[in-house]
C-alpha cells in the first residue's frame, strides 16, 4: 500500500474524476464516413443542374419549405414554396435583374407540370404540354438593375415540379406602320422657343407594349413630359415611355409634351418609327443560357450552340461564331476581362468560377482571320493563361443497338458462373464476384458520367446529381436510353433485390447531360463546344468524382478521315484534344485525382467514299456505292483519345463478344486502345424502370465496365492516383491476345477481381518516396465493452485543395484482431477517418505527422450503427477546474461533428454547466468535439461520444485558469486502471536542476515558483487528473514524465499503456500540444515529452523504473 505518497497527498488540493474515454461524434449515417450528410440543411440539385434546392426538415405535421435558385445572363430566379398541403401548394417567384440594362416587360418561360389554378402579381400568357409563359401584370412591367419582382401562384400536385431553367422570352420589334398614328401639334411658337406634342394613336387590335418612338427633328428639345429622351444624336431622337404610360391599348392614344429652343418651327418630325418590346413565346431565335450555382465550383455558364452559329472552315477547324474561349490565371478576375470586353468589343456569355474559364462572343461578326487576329492581341495579356476558338464538335454515342434476343434474366443462363453466360455475362468476363469478395475493405467512391440524358426515376439507379438534364416528362416520351444503360452497367444498385447489378459496389453516380434543353432528337448527332465540355468536367470533378465514364465519340466521319491522314480531320481532332487536355492538366495542378474511361469507337466496319470536295475528304456512300472500312484509330475517335498531357490517366477501351479470340468488328483499333471489355449483347437498365429488352452492341457498353473496376480499385485503396488506378488495370488484364481484322494489334481483357487485390497489395503514391516521415499508431475498441474491433478501415487523407472538398488519401490500413493499426506517412497535418459495416463512422481531425516520431492517437472507441440512432442521444458529465479541482458553473459548451474539430460550424445546441459543474446534451449519435469556453479559463477541447440516455458514462473535462506568457500548465488525464499514475517534470538549466513530483511537490529559485504540483488525487475511484505547472525563465531543458505507481515491481505490466492516458499542455492561454500514452506495450514509465530551449518535443517511449526518486 502507498501510505507514504497519501500522507503527503493529504496537504495537496484535491480534483475528482476526469473521464478520458471520450469519443467524437458524428451524425446518423448509413454511408460511409465520407459522405457528409447534414439532417438540418440538405443541398441538393435539379435534375438539370441549373440551380440548387435548400430543404429545411420540420417536426412532426409542420410544412417544409423549400427554395430553389437558377442562375441566368443577367437574371436570377429564386422559386420558393411558401406552403404546402396535401394535393396542392402556393408558391412564389421573384426575378433579380443581374445585368446592366433594364429588363422591359418582363415574361417567364418555363417547365413545370403541376397546374396552375391562381396566379397574382403576373398573368398566365400561355400554358401548352407543361410549358407556361407567365406575364408581368403591368404594372410592374420593367425590372431595373438590381432591382426585382415576384408573382405568386396556387398549384396542384403531391410533388412540387421544380423548373430545371428558365427564359426570358422577350424581343424588340418594329411595330407594323400600318398599327398605329403619330400626329404633330404645334402649340405656340414665340421666337426663342416653342412647345408641343406627338400622339401616338394604336390603331391595331393588340396592345402596344413598352412604346419607344423614333423620330427626325431639326429642333432642340429641352424640356419633356410623358415620355423621356433615351437617345438623341444630332436631329435624331428616341424617346421612351414614362413607365406609367408604357402600354397603348387597341383604339386608345398617349400624348408627349415637350418645349423647346429657337423657335420659327417650319419643319415638323418625321420618319417615326415605333418599336416595341413584346414577349417572343415561341423563343426559337434566343440562345439557351444553362448554369447552375454550384456548392463547390461556385458560378457557372455557357451559352448552348445554335447550329446557325456553327462555322466550319477548309483548314477542319469547327468553332461557334464570333466565339473565344479565354482562361484567366489563377488570381485574375472577372472585372478585367469585363474591361476587356468593353474595349476590344465582346461579352462574357459563358463563366467557369472555379477554373476562370471564360467564353465570350463579339458583338459584331468576325472572319475567320480576324477571330486568330484576336487571338493573338488577347494573348498578350499577363492575366490570360490561354485564348482559343470555342471549338465545335459532334458527338455522337458508340452504340449500336441490336434486334437480337435478350438472354433471360432468370433461369439456368443467369447463374453467376466463372464461365460467363446468361444476361449477366459482361460481369462475370471481367471476374467482378471475385472482387466483390472484398466489399466490407470498399470506401465509398463518386463516379460520374457524361452522356445523353438518364432516367432519374429509375428504381435501380440512385444518382446523387444530375446537371443539365431534359425534363422528366419528355425523356420517358421520346428519351434515347443510352445514358441510363451505361449507369446501370457500372452503378446500378449492388445486391438490391431489384433488376440488375452493378459493377460499382460502394459509390455515389454523378452525371452530366448533353442533351440539355435540346428536344430535338431526330439525330443522334448533338453539336457542343469546348466550353460545355469543360462546363460538365467542372462540375464533376470539382464535386469530387474519381471516375469518369465518357462513352461518345466526336465524330465517325472525322474519325475515319484522320485515321486516312486526312489533314483536316487530324487537325479537328488534336485541336479540341489540345484544349481539354490542359484544362484537365489545371485540374491536376490543382490537386484534383481522377481517372478518365473512353470509348475506342465503333468506326472499324463503317464504310466511306472519298471525296475531294468534301471538309475531310470522305462522306457516306450514297446508293449503289461501294466505300472503304477498316483501319479506323481510337486515337481519332474522340478529343480524349487524343490528349497528351493527361493521356496516363484516360484508360481507352475497346470492345469484345462473349466467347470472342478477336475485337468486335465494329470496334476501333490501334495503339491508343488500351484494355478491351465486355461489349456485346450487354443487359442493363434503359428509361421507364425498365431493363433492356434487346440488348446493346459497342464501345459504349465495354468502357463501363472498366469504370466500375476503377471505382473498385479506388474503393479498396483510395489513397492511389488516377495513373495508378490506370496501371493496376492494365497490369492485372488478362494476357488472352484478342486479335482484330488487320493482325496488326493485340489486346488484353480487364479483371476486376486481380485488379482488386493487386489495389490492397499497391501503396498509395501519396504515402511519400524517400524523405523521412511519421507513423501514426492506435487502437479501435467498441464504445461500451473496449473490446477490441478487427478490420476497420483506417485511412489518412488531406484536401487537396483550398476549398476543403477533394479528399487526397495518403494511405489507408485495417486494424489487426488487437484493434490496433499503424499509418506511415510524410510529415504534415491529416486527418484520419476510421470505417467498418455497421459501425457510425469516425474522423479525427488535424493530427500532425513529424518526420522520424511516432504518434500515438488517443483510443478510438467506435460506436454500433443501430437502428435507434434515430432516437434522442445524449453526453454528459462534469467541468472542473485543472487547480482546484472544484466544480465549474457557467462553463459555455459548444459542438462540431468529428474528433479534434477546432473550427467550421457548429452543430445542436449550445449548452452551459449548472452549479455543479455538470451538462448534459441532446445530439444525433456519434462523435463530437465538445468546446468549453468561460472567462479566466483557456478554452478547452474534449472528444465526445453521444449514445441513448442510461448506456454511456461521464464524459468530463477540466479547464485551465489562464497562464502567464512563460507559463506551461501540463494536466494528466487518465481511466479507472491502473489505481495510481504520477507525473514527474525534471528541469535543467545552467542555474539550477530540479525534480518536482509527489515526493517532491514544489520548487523555487530565488523566491520565485518554477515548478509545482498542482493536483494529486488518489482518493477515489475512476479516472482522476493531475496537473503540475512549470514556469520556463530560462533555456534549459525541462523533461515530462507518467509513473505507473501502482505497477512500480513489475516488468511485465501493460496497465499504462492501456489505461488511455493523455496529457495535454497549456502555454499561456492557449493548448499548445496533446499527446497519447502508446497502446499494448509493456513498461510502467512514460517519457511523454520535452521543451528544449523553449521548443517542444514528443518523446513517447514506454520502459521500466521501480523507484520514482530515479527517474530522469
Amino acid at each position: 500500500m502507498k501510505v507514504n505518497k497519501r500522507i503527503l497527498k493529504g496537504i495537496t488540493s484535491m480534483l475528482m474524476v476526469l473521464s478520458i474515454i471520450i469519443s467524437p461524434l458524428t451524425k446518423v449515417q448509413v454511408k460511409a464516413m465520407s459522405t457528409e450528410i447534414k439532417r438540418s440543411n440538405v443541398t441538393n440539385e435539379s435534375s438539370m443542374g441549373n440551380f440548387t434546392t435548400d430543404i429545411e426538415t420540420v417536426t412532426n405535421s409542420a410544412i417544409s419549405i423549400t427554395n430553389s435558385k437558377f442562375i441566368g445572363d443577367g437574371f436570377e430566379v429564386e422559386f420558393n414554396v411558401d406552403n404546402k398541403w396535401e394535393g396542392a401548394f402556393n408558391g412564389n417567384i421573384t426575378i433579380k435583374n443581374t445585368g446592366s440594362v433594364v429588363i422591359e416587360n418582363w415574361a417567364l418561360k418555363f417547365d413545370m407540370n403541376n397546374e396552375i389554378s391562381n396566379i397574382w402579381n403576373g398573368t398566365i400568357l400561355s400554358h401548352e404540354e407543361g410549358t407556361y409563359v407567365i406575364k408581368n401584370a403591368g404594372w410592374n412591367q420593367d425590372i431595373p438593375v438590381g432591382g426585382s419582382v415576384n408573382f405568386g401562384f396556387s398549384a396542384s400536385g403531391n410533388e412540387v415540379d421544380y423548373p430545371k431553367s428558365y427564359v426570358i422570352p422577350l424581343v424588340n420589334r418594329n411595330k407594323d406602320s400600318n398599327g398605329y398614328e403619330v400626329v404633330f401639334t404645334l402649340y405656340s411658337d414665340w421666337g426663342s422657343g416653342f412647345s408641343g406634342a406627338i400622339t401616338i394613336t394604336n390603331t391595331s387590335e393588340m396592345a402596344i407594349e413598352d412604346w419607344v418612338l423614333e423620330f427626325d427633328f431639326d429642333k432642340e428639345i429641352n424640356n419633356i413630359w410623358n415620355g423621356v429622351i433615351q437617345n438623341k444624336t444630332g436631329g435624331h431622337y428616341v424617346i421612351k415611355n414614362a413607365t406609367y404610360n408604357q402600354n397603348i391599348e387597341p383604339g386608345r392614344a398617349i400624348t408627349i409634351g415637350f418645349n423647346g429652343v429657337d423657335g420659327n418651327v417650319l419643319n415638323k418630325p418625321c420618319n417615326y418609327k415605333l418599336s416595341e418590346i413584346i414577349i417572343d413565346n415561341n423563343n426559337e431565335s434566343k440562345y439557351i443560357t444553362v448554369s447552375t450555382e454550384d456548392s463547390v465550383i461556385g458560378k457557372a455558364y455557357f451559352q448552348e450552340l445554335r447550329p446557325e452559329d456553327i462555322c466550319i472552315e477548309t483548314d477542319g477547324i469547327q468553332y461557334a461564331k464570333n466565339q473565344l474561349n479565354l482562361v484567366g490565371t489563377e488570381n485574375s478576375q472577372f472585372a478585367q476581362f469585363e474591361a476587356l470586353g468593353n474595349e476590344y468589343g465582346f461579352e462574357i456569355i459563358g463563366c467557369i468560377e472555379f477554373t476562370r474559364d471564360y467564353q465570350i462572343k463579339f458583338i459584331e461578326d468576325k472572319t475567320y482571320q480576324q477571330m486568330n487576329e484576336y487571338i493573338a492581341v488577347l494573348s498578350q495579356f499577363d492575366f490570360i493563361e490561354e485564348t482559343n476558338l470555342n471549338l465545335v464538335m459532334g458527338i455522337e454515342e458508340d452504340f449500336y443497338p441490336t434486334t437480337d434476343t435478350e438472354w433471360p434474366a432468370t433461369g439456368t443462363g443467369n447463374v453467376w458462373s466463372t464461365t460467363p453466360g446468361g444476361s449477366n455475362w459482361g460481369v462475370e468476363a471481367i471476374n467482378a464476384p471475385e472482387a466483390w469478395n472484398y466489399i466490407s475493405d470498399m470506401y465509398p467512391v463518386k463516379i460520374g458520367l457524361i452522356d445523353n440524358m438518364f432516367d432519374s426515376k429509375h428504381q435501380d439507379l440512385n444518382y446523387t446529381k444530375i446537371w443539365n438534364n431534359p425534363k422528366d416528362s419528355y425523356i420517358n416520351k421520346n428519351g434515347d436510353s443510352h445514358g441510363t444503360h451505361v449507369s446501370g452497367t457500372m452503378a446500378a444498385g449492388f445486391d438490391n433485390g431489384v433488376g440488375i447489378t452493378g459493377i460499382a459496389v460502394n459509390k455515389e453516380l454523378y452525371a452530366y447531360s448533353t442533351s440539355g434543353t435540346d428536344t430535338d432528337k431526330t439525330s443522334k448527332k448533338i453539336d457542343t463546344t469546348v466550353m460545355e465540355y469543360k462546363y460538365a468536367f467542372a462540375l464533376l470533378i470539382g464535386n469530387g468524382t474519381r471516375v469518369i465514364n465518357v462513352s461518345q465519340n466526336t465524330g465517325r466521319l472525322e474519325c475515319f478521315a484522320a485515321s486516312m491522314n486526312n489533314a483536316a480531320a487530324i487537325k479537328y481532332v488534336q485541336s479540341n484534344g489540345k484544349i481539354l487536355g490542359a484544362f484537365l492538366r489545371r485540374l491536376v495542378t490543382r490537386g484534383f485525382d481522377f481517372v478518365v474511361v473512353a470509348a475506342a469507337g465503333n468506326v472499324n466496319n463503317i464504310s466511306y467514299v472519298a471525296d475531294a470536295n468534301e471538309t475531310y475528304g470522305y462522306r457516306l456512300p450514297k446508293s449503289g456505292e461501294t466505300g472503304i472500312q477498316g483501319g479506323a484509330l481510337a486515337e481519332y475517335n474522340s478529343f480524349l483519345n487524343n490528349i497528351t498531357e493527361v493521356k496516363n490517366r484516360i484508360i481507352v477501351v475497346g470492345a469484345y463478344g462473349l466467347g470472342a479470340t478477336s475485337l468486335a468488328g465494329y470496334s476501333n483499333i490501334g495503339t491508343r486502345v488500351d484494355i478491351a471489355a465486355p461489349g456485346n449483347n450487354i443487359y442493363s437498365t434503359v428509361i421507364g424502370s425498365s431493363y433492356d429488352q434487346t440488348s446493346w452492341n459497342g464501345t459504349s457498353m465495354a468502357a463501363p465496365h472498366v469504370a466500375g473496376t476503377a471505382v473498385l480499385v479506388y474503393s479498396v485503396n483510395p489513397a492511389l492516383t488516377g495513373f495508378q488506378v490506370k496501371n493496376i488495370i492494365l497490369s492485372t488484364a488478362n494476357s488472352v491476345g484478342l486479335t482484330e481484322n488487320s493482325g496488326t494489334y493485340k489486346y488484353d481483357t480487364v479483371n476486376a477481381g486481380e485488379a482488386v487485390k493487386k489495389a490492397i497489395a499497391t501503396k498509395g503514391y501519396n504515402s511519400g518516396g524517400t524523405d523521412p516521415t511519421g507513423i501514426i499508431l492506435g487502437i479501435a475498441q467498441k464504445d461500451v465493452s473496449n473490446d477490441p474491433i478487427e478490420d476497420v478501415m483506417v485511412s489518412a487523407y488531406r484536401y487537396s485543395t483550398s476549398d476543403g472538398i477533394i479528399k487526397n488519401y495518403a494511405n489507408v490500413t485495417n486494424t489487426n484482431t488487437n484493434g490496433e493499426f499503424d499509418l506511415e506517412l510524410d510529415p504534415g497535418t491529416y486527418h484520419i477517418e476510421f470505417y467498418k459495416s455497421g459501425y457510425l463512422p469516425l474522423v479525427v481531425y488535424d493530427v500532425e505527422v513529424v518526420a522520424n516520431e511516432v504518434i500515438y492517437l488517443e483510443k478510438v472507441l467506435v460506436k454500433e450503427n443501430f437502428l435507434n440512432s434515430i432516437l434522442d442521444n445524449q453526453a454528459y458529465g462534469v467541468v472542473k477546474d485543472a487547480i482546484t479541482g472544484e466544480a465549474l458553473k457557467d462553463v459555455t459548451i459548444k459542438f462540431r461533428e468529428g474528433w479534434n474539430k477546432k473550427y467550421g460550424n457548429y452543430f445542436g445546441d449550445t449548452v452551459t454547466t449548472n452549479a455543479s459543474g455538470k451538462y448534459v446534451v441532446t445530439l444525433d449519435r456519434g462523435y463530437y468535439t465538445a468546446e468549453l469556453s468561460k472567462d479566466g479559463y483557456i478554452t478547452g477541447y474534449v472528444n465526445i461520444v453521444t449514445t441513448l440516455p442510461g448506456q454511456n458514462r461521464n464524459q468530463d473535462a477540466v479547464l485551465s485558469p489562464v497562464l502567464a506568457d512563460n507559463e506551461y500548465r501540463i494536466v494528466l488525464t487518465w481511466g479507472s486502471i491502473p489505481a495510481d499514475l504520477d507525473s514527474h517534470i525534471n528541469g535543467i538549466t545552467d542555474d539550477y536542476s530540479f525534480h518536482v513530483y509527489y515526493g517532491n511537490s514544489s520548487f523555487s529559485n530565488e523566491g520565485k515558483v518554477i515548478a509545482e504540483l498542482d493536483v494529486d488525487d488518489t482518493t477515489s475511484y475512476g479516472p482522476e487528473t493531475i496537473t503540475i505547472t512549470v514556469r520556463v525563465d530560462k533555456n534549459g531543458l525541462y523533461r515530462y514524465s507518467v509513473h505507473d505507481y501502482s505497477n512500480r515491481n513489475s516488468r511485465t505490466s501493460t496497465d499504462l499503456s492501456v489505461s488511455g492516458a493523455s496529457v495535454k499542455v497549456y502555454k499561456g492561454n492557449s493548448l499548445a500540444a496533446t499527446y497519447y500514452v502508446p497502446t499494448n506495450q509493456v513498461g510502467n514509465l512514460w517519457r511523454v515529452f520535452e521543451i528544449n530551449n523553449g521548443s517542444i518535443k514528443r518523446i513517447g517511449t514506454l520502459s521500466n523504473e521501480t523507484s520514482p526518486s530515479n527517474i530522469r
